[in-house]
């Protein structure tokens, strides 16, 4: 979303996000079950798979 040509408030939001945004990072180790995957799904399905 920062490198897309985006409409202003979406990078202006992600400049300066609101309380209740919380950003997590997300560990960037291969997966060979998911190598067939876009990085932004692999990462999504990371997430959705945390423990927290």
């Amino acid at each position: 979303m920062k490198r897309s040509p985006a409409p202003e408030p979406v990078p202006a939001g992600i400049a300066q996000p609101t309380a209740w945004l919380d950003v997590q990072p997300i560990e960037n180790q291969p997966d060979v079950g998911l190598i067939d995957l876009d990085v932004g799904e692999q990462a999504a399905i990371r997430f959705g798979l945390r423990r927290f």
